[in-house]
This record gives C-alpha cells, sequence and structure tokens, in this order.
C-alpha cells in the first residue's frame, strides 16, 4: 500500500519480573487522505492489545484543516474516545474547534482563537500576522540602506522594499514592504537568513552581512536589521608608449588606499588587484569615499619604470561604474651600454 512502517519490541526487567512489549506504527497515504495507525500489546501475559489509535486527516481545502481520531487505551476508565478537530486559517487568525466523545458518554467542545496584533514601529499602524501553528518563531526582517555604514538603522539611513530572503523553501513569497519589513516565519530555534541580492533593484547595494543566525522561540518575535551598503566598481588600464602607440603591462600590483576623513595625510589599503596582460585592473565592491591609486613601487622597478604619484579616485555615494584614464608609466632613460627593456 505504500507508507511508513515501523515495528518496535522493547524488554523490560525489574523487581516484578520481565515484560515484552511490541508496538506497531502505519502511516499511508491512500489520494488526499492520510491514515495514521498504532498499536501496542503486551505478548505472553494475556494482556492483549494494550493502547491503540487511528488519525485521519482529511483532503486539506485552502484554509481549511480536519482530522479526526480514535482512541482505545485499555487501562482508562473510558477505553474508547472519539474526537475531531477543524482549523480555519484566515490572513488575520487561526480558528479551532474540537469535540470529543467517550465511551462514559462524556464529551467536551473546543473553541481557540489564535492570532498576533502588533504595532508597527515606522507606520504607527495596527498589523495583524496571520499564525502558523503554536511551535511557529516569528522573525521580522528590516532591511535598509545605510549610508553611514555605522550597522544602525539612523536617521539618515531609508528602508529598502521588494528584498527578498533564503533560508526556507516557503520564503521565497515573502518580501520587504514599503517599510523595508518582512514576516518570516520559521520552526527552528536558530534560523539561518540570507540576502536574495538578486531581488536588489539597484545593482550598485550589497550586503553588510549576507547571512545572520537568529535566535528565535516559540510564539515570539525576533527582530533582526540586514544593512546594505552602496558600491563602486572602478576600473583602468595601466600603459606605457612604445613608438607612438600605448602597449599594456602585465602583472603590475594595483593598490586602492581609502584617505581618512579626520586625517587626510593618512590613508589605508582597502584592495589590492593586479593588471591582465592588456593592463586592465578591475575593483569590486568599493564603498564611497576618497581613495588614492598606486602601483607597488618595486613593480615599477623591476620594470624600470619611473615612479608613479598617486591619482585621487572619488567612488560616488550614489554607487556606480568608475572608468579611469589610461595610467601611462614612462620608461627608465638609459645610455646605449644598457641592456634593452624588456617586457614581460
Amino acid at each position: 500500500m505504500g507508507g511508513t512502517f515501523s515495528n518496535t519490541a522493547r524488554l523490560v526487567a525489574d523487581e516484578n519480573g520481565t515484560k515484552l512489549s511490541h508496538s506497531v506504527f502505519l502511516l499511508n497515504a491512500i489520494k488526499r487522505w492520510q491514515l495514521r495507525q498504532s498499536m501496542t500489546w503486551e505478548p505472553g501475559t494475556g494482556a492483549g492489545i494494550t493502547q491503540y489509535s487511528a488519525n485521519v486527516r482529511w483532503p486539506q481545502m485552502g484554509d481549511f484543516f480536519n482530522e479526526t481520531r480514535l482512541r482505545y487505551t485499555k487501562n482508562s476508565d473510558a477505553k474508547l474516545k472519539l474526537s475531531h478537530q477543524f482549523s480555519w486559517r484566515t490572513n488575520y487568525f487561526n480558528l479551532q474547534l474540537g469535540a470529543s466523545v467517550d465511551s462514559h458518554k462524556s464529551w467536551d467542545v473546543r473553541l481557540g482563537i489564535a492570532g498576533s496584533l502588533y504595532q508597527s514601529h515606522q507606520s504607527k499602524d495596527m498589523t495583524f500576522s496571520k499564525p502558523k501553528g503554536s511551535n511557529t518563531r516569528r522573525i521580522k526582517a528590516v532591511a535598509f540602506v545605510d549610508h553611514d555604514s555605522d550597522g544602525m538603522l539612523g536617521e539618515g539611513d531609508h528602508m529598502l522594499a521588494d528584498v527578498k530572503f533564503s533560508g526556507r523553501s516557503d520564503w521565497k513569497a515573502n518580501a520587504t514592504d514599503e517599510n523595508g519589513t518582512a514576516e518570516l516565519f520559521t520552526s527552528s530555534d536558530y534560523q539561518s537568513i540570507t540576502l536574495d541580492e538578486t531581488s536588489f533593484d539597484d545593482p550598485f547595494l550589497t550586503s553588510a552581512a549576507a547571512t545572520k543566525i537568529v535566535s528565535a522561540y516559540a510564539g515570539g518575535v525576533t527582530t533582526v536589521y540586514f544593512p546594505l551598503l552602496t558600491v563602486n566598481e572602478i576600473e583602468g588600464s595601466v600603459v606605457t608608449m612604445v613608438n607612438n602607440q600605448e602597449r599594456g603591462l602585465l602583472g603590475l600590483s594595483v593598490y586602492l588606499k581609502k584617505v581618512s576623513t579626520t586625517t587626510p595625510l593618512e590613508s589605508e589599503v582597502v584592495l589590492e588587484t593586479q593588471t591582465q596582460s592588456d593592463g586592465y585592473f578591475f575593483f569590486a565592491r568599493v564603498q564611497p569615499g576618497r581613495y588614492m591609486l598606486s602601483i607597488d613601487p618595486n613593480d615599477l622597478k623591476k620594470m624600470q619604470m619611473k615612479a608613479l604619484e598617486p591619482i585621487e579616485v572619488i567612488a560616488t555615494a550614489q554607487g556606480d561604474i568608475v572608468v579611469l584614464d589610461n595610467v601611462v608609466l614612462q620608461a627608465i632613460k638609459h645610455s646605449q651600454s644598457d641592456p634593452p627593456l624588456v617586457f614581460l
């Protein structure tokens, strides 16, 4: 019939002797119906079946869910109990209605409403959150452009809409709203969340921390912030003149140093790359600011090129592709007795 079957035997020894307990479990999916059965008995003791249960999950229809359960317990006063659970999920709450009756003709009816109502810090509106279950953890993910690059949401930053996340397959339809907020649901205590950079409308945005591990708890809301940074792409070529024609230089180490805003005379290397066969070089993910471009002086010495003064480069605050003019190096002049200049 297909499905899942398990068979367990357990031998227990105590002061009253030994006792063998035998349990079986069977799960079958018949079209859109699901039947789960479990049974326990004690062979050799004459006790027969001590417990049996059968759960039938009805075919789910939209937001409606039904489950019927029959349970037999030998050592209970009411050996048989029949119960049914009905759930209706709306956009604002879960409505649960249940009823049961046992072999003593005792019965009960249960009605439950579950949902979340909270106030948005940005819009000050009252918002309903659709619950997913009693063990669900809700994560409030906030995406914003961090203009001052301090990793914190401040007055100068702005919220970013239509940002998507990955970490669970059921998050594909979730995206941040106009307030930069998205609601993500998980059943894990520790959930990994990654920004989907393909959902960014601006190609010059990148995440400061693409993946975060969030600690969540059942029934609660955990807020996590994702700052995004504006970046630039900087490219150019290093060449020299040979017979009045530009010729690219291969293997030069090119440095991009950021100028300090507090002490403008100081700078630090933030990126490094090497020139290709045609002299081309490229820097990706350069944050806005003022930089100085330089070439390793040892490489210049090996290639017998004159020292180069650092070149100022401005990476824009809006993000852009910055194409620099060709960096033209001058060869050191030699006497006729010197060996000829050799290009690598």
